[in-house]
């Protein structure tokens, strides 16, 4: 398998084509110039055209980092209905491989990314860095990304790749992050969904996507 193929998949996939009835078709064009074996730890690259997480190191752990599942990569880029020129945050670098396919769709948009673990965020930077030739537009941060990253605020979009356990979310403090309209989506372990938040005059309304989705916890210091 390859990467043409891989992505033939994923626009069959039940799971991608639940998302709504009106996909953007940037989305899978701008994956087929992303290679997901250039986004891999050297012992992953033989399954990189599996449409499956992959983990990042050898360390076998309950709650390890992963490659997220393209399927799933594809679905969170199109719910976040990126544009040219968007500011976004993503929480949860990672190897990176999300965050090319952000960068991609939002062109000059100034894309901020924010990883707790120093080794995977020098490791999502490489990446990325490999992949443009150059991080212009893009800034990685080693950081606790659990309630956002206020620095770089407002943003139009923000999405985080780890679950929340418990019932303290972060809408309030994603919803100030944002710029009005503004989108933010983070999973939620509990119960197994995606939580979709949208900034809209004098409040911020949640809905949740998807059904059976499972991401690692969130890390978050102390």
């Amino acid at each position: 398998m390859d990467n043409d193929t891989l992505i033939e998949r994923i626009a069959t996939h039940p799971f991608y084509l639940e998302l709504k009835s009106s996909r953007d078709p940037k989305v899978l064009e701008a994956l087929k110039g992303i290679d997901r074996a250039n986004f891999l730890p050297e012992f992953q690259k033989e399954s990189a055209y599996r449409d499956t997480p992959l983990r990042l190191t050898h360390n076998i752990e309950q709650h390890q980092s992963t490659c997220s599942q393209p399927s799933m990569v594809a679905y969170l880029a199109d719910a976040l209905e990126l544009k040219e020129g968007m500011s976004v945050l993503t929480v949860g670098t990672g190897s990176g491989y999300f965050e090319a396919l952000v960068k991609t769709l939002i062109g000059d948009g100034h894309l901020t990314t924010v990883e707790f673990d120093p080794v995977l965020a020098h490791f999502g930077e490489s990446n990325l860095r490999n992949h443009f030739g150059t991080l212009d537009g893009i800034e990685v941060i080693c950081a606790d990304g659990s309630k956002g990253y206020p620095r770089n605020q407002p943003y139009d979009r923000i999405t985080i790749a780890a679950s929340y356990v418990s019932l303290n979310y972060p809408d309030i403090e994603l919803g100030t992050q944002l710029n009005e309209g503004g989108i933010f989506i983070y999973p939620c372990n509990p119960n197994s969904c995606l939580v979709y938040g949208k900034k809209e005059p004098g409040k911020i309304s949640t809905r949740k996507l998807g059904t059976g989705i499972k991401f690692v916890p969130i890390k978050k210091s102390g």
